[in-house]
């Protein structure tokens, strides 16, 4: 495939580079040269960019993409609240809801830019059938917590592990281990699930000081906060990507960036469920990973990641004028993600995984349209309905915004949708 004169490319390469005219030619999975009239084969596939701008895929890294079917179950209700309504619709969960729920969510994704996704949850095998099924690169964190906590059949733990070994080698999926948090998993869950991990090269998600209670009550049980007590067992790792991280005390903070763990934020969950505000400046100048997730649908309320850059750039301005800038902002939804989940993808350069998007720039919203201003306009200014196509994996996914039996698709996912 070739992406013939493109518009723009925004690179996000080391130098940040933004390149006019050029190509992008794809050969499999790889982007294997850019430059200026370069030479499509016979019968190779062209695409026509000369009215986008060419860019990597999002990344969306926390999210549970089949609670797409709670959307709005749970609305102007704090973390406890939430999650109490949340357990009781999870507990009736069967394996063809979460196919459905993933199905619904991973469509909602690519048309607006995300090409790849870190999920946690349980039934994960549903979820990797639903990407496969449609052509979506992820990163799936089957949900591991104590068994006295469950709703799943058997041990979460031995349930992950099994998972985990079922499609290593496939390649769009990777497995992960996904521990739940704190308030759910012993010392031993986390140490053993680390074990397994550095044992399988596999990397670990989990949710951290997500709100003051988690905190509080933590410290109540064990006399220290959840990131010190996970330091102390020795669980913080560069396999760790933690999400929220919205309740770390300055040490924490160091803790954290020295064990090289990376950070997912969630503004808009944390918003609407009155969480509080992630410390961007705090993490940053500690040389903390930040990356970005959308969270669940029923915390958000969508999958769209152009809208959390926007909530991101935007409610660090508390903080100061110049916090959380529009390219730090970009940075965490691609490059930084894409470090954060470990795949190679996240910029346009000869040897990345090819994982782009095309925005369509015949829209008012990018005027004026002027090469210094792109990243300001694509943070603050457009919105996901401005992208047009979606390569994964080298693959054309969705073209002029149409994905390959959509409707069908989701004609068949609402009729499985768990019923309240």
């Amino acid at each position: 495939m070739i992406l013939k004169n493109c518009r723009f490319i925004l690179t996000q390469n080391s130098s940040r580079d933004i390149l006019e005219g050029a190509d992008i030619k794809i050969e499999e999975n790889k982007i294997v040269k850019i430059g200026k009239n370069l030479r499509a084969e016979r019968g190779e596939e062209k695409l026509d960019c000369s009215r986008v701008l060419v860019m990597p895929g999002l990344i969306n890294c926390h999210c549970h993409v089949a609670m797409t079917q709670m959307r709005g179950v749970a609305d102007d209700v704090n973390l406890q609240e939430f999650l109490n309504k949340t357990f009781e619709l999870d507990a009736k969960m069967k394996r063809e809801h979460v196919h459905a729920g993933a199905i619904i969510g991973i469509i909602e994704m690519i048309k607006s830019g995300t090409t790849a996704f870190q999920d946690l949850y349980y039934f994960e095998d549903a979820v990797a059938e639903a990407a496969r099924k449609i052509g979506m690169r992820g990163v799936l964190a089957w949900a591991v917590l104590d068994k006295e906590f469950t709703t799943q059949q058997g041990v979460p733990l031995e349930n992950a592990k099994k998972f985990a070994k079922s499609i290593k080698n496939d390649p769009l999926l990777r497995p992960a281990l996904g521990l739940q948090g704190v308030y759910v998993c012993s010392e031993r869950t986390y140490m053993d699930a680390k074990e397994f991990c550095e044992h399988e090269g596999l990397t670990m998600h989990t949710h951290l000081s997500e709100n003051g209670v988690e905190v509080s009550e933590h410290v109540k049980k064990t006399g220290m906060r959840p990131a010190e007590w996970l330091e102390k067992i020795g669980f913080l790792s560069w396999r760790l990507s933690a999400a929220h991280c919205v309740h770390l005390a300055d040490a924490e903070i160091s803790m954290v960036a020295r064990r090289g763990v990376s950070v997912v934020h969630c503004p808009s969950s944390n918003l609407k469920l009155s969480s509080g505000i992630m410390n961007w400046n705090g993490l940053k100048a500690a040389g903390v990973n930040i990356s970005l997730g959308t969270d669940g649908c029923a915390s958000n309320n969508n999958l769209d990641m152009f809208e959390e850059m926007h909530i991101a750039a935007l409610l660090h301005k508390l903080q100061g004028p110049s916090v959380a800038r529009a390219q730090e902002v970009l940075d965490a939804a691609t490059i930084n993600g894409a470090r954060a989940i470990g795949i190679n993808a996240g910029s346009i350069e000869v040897g990345k995984l090819a994982d782009l998007i095309t925005i369509d720039l015949n829209d008012t919203r990018w005027t004026p349209l002027i090469k210094s201003m792109l990243i300001s306009h694509i943070v603050y200014s457009i919105n996901s309905s401005s992208v047009r196509d979606s390569i994964i994996n080298g693959k054309l996914v969705m073209q002029n915004r149409k994905i390959d039996g959509e409707e069908k698709m989701l004609r068949a996912a609402e009729q499985l949708m768990l019923r309240r």
